[in-house]
């Protein structure tokens, strides 16, 4: 989730997630010759530096192009990308106001300690999926240590099946991050639009209305705004979390699958291939029609 536009909301963007790196990483100068931060792939899958599983992200790689895309579209989308994520904090602004703003003084404790609750549970929520993630990662790592630093001790082969499967997840993270900003820039509007523009005089009419009231029933509702921003970006954080889980197992069920070509250093099991069979039973063929015509 990018802590930059933590409010352009999935439902916004429709068939695609929201962006998933976040600023510091987009904003860091990566190591020459490599173009994209070691923090891109440590803080999110595959929890490790590309260098480590010979992944070439040089400018000129396909890697390095794509993510050097990412980072000029983001640059040339700021105005799009600005616009969608104020009309996304704006509707989850109204939508937390009319909870709250007509709610007498007597009832308003109630309301911040439900608020308080959701941002705890959204934390614990949180916290135990990075505890899942740190689990399935012991899981992997003895994996891929295995393969990297005593399979491969030698070398990493520049074809082989882990970084494939590594290199493909991070192109297909990157990919959903440039078509989220595409179908964004698509429905941006240059003059803003009649919607948004009464969106965000309701929304400064109904913090006006807020301010006649004591300063105690003030406090109260800025808490509860404050605490169900707070629950709404660690939801968020969590959406970006279960996606890394995600492709952890889908890494791991591919660690057990033999045609996945990580069953083996060289690749999947031959045996387990239909083909290879096959052309066994061909081979055997022919050297019986060889043995018929010797003996001939």
């Amino acid at each position: 989730m990018s802590n930059r536009y933590p409010w352009i909301l999935p439902d916004l963007v429709g068939r695609t997630p929201p962006l998933t790196y976040t600023a510091i990483v987009i904003d860091t100068n990566p190591v020459d010759p490599s173009t994209i931060p070691v923090a891109a792939t440590t803080t999110r899958y595959p929890f490790d530096p590309l260098s480590y599983f010979a992944i070439d992200d040089k400018r000129n790689s396909l890697l390095g192009q794509r993510w050097a895309h990412l980072k000029w579209l983001l640059s040339k989308s700021k105005d799009h990308l600005h616009q969608a994520n104020e009309k996304g904090r704006i509707r989850m602004d109204l939508k937390w106001l009319s909870e709250i703003r007509l709610v007498p003084d007597y009832l308003l404790d109630g309301l911040v300690e439900e608020a308080s609750q959701d941002r705890r549970e959204a934390m614990t929520d949180l916290m135990t999926m990075k505890g899942k993630i740190n689990e399935l990662l012991d899981v992997l790592r003895v994996k891929r240590r295995q393969r990297v630093e005593i399979d491969y001790r030698k070398g990493i082969p520049p074809v082989n099946a882990l970084s494939t499967i590594i290199l493909h997840a991070v192109m297909k993270d990157i990919d959903a991050n440039l078509e989220t900003i595409r179908v964004l820039v698509d429905r941006y509007e240059p003059n803003g639009s009649a919607a948004f523009t009464g969106m965000q005089v309701n929304d400064l009419a109904q913090w006006r209305e807020i301010e006649q009231r004591s300063a105690e029933a003030q406090q109260k509702i800025r808490r509860y705004m404050t605490l169900k921003k707070g629950a709404f970006v660690a939801k968020r954080g969590l959406d970006v979390l279960t996606y890394d889980l995600k492709q952890l197992n889908e890494e791991l069920d591919s660690w057990s699958r033999a045609k996945s070509g990580l069953a083996t250093a060289c690749g999947s099991f031959h045996l387990d291939d239909p083909s290879s069979s096959e052309s066994g039973n061909d081979s055997k063929g022919e050297g019986s029609d060889m043995e018929e015509d010797n003996s001939q």
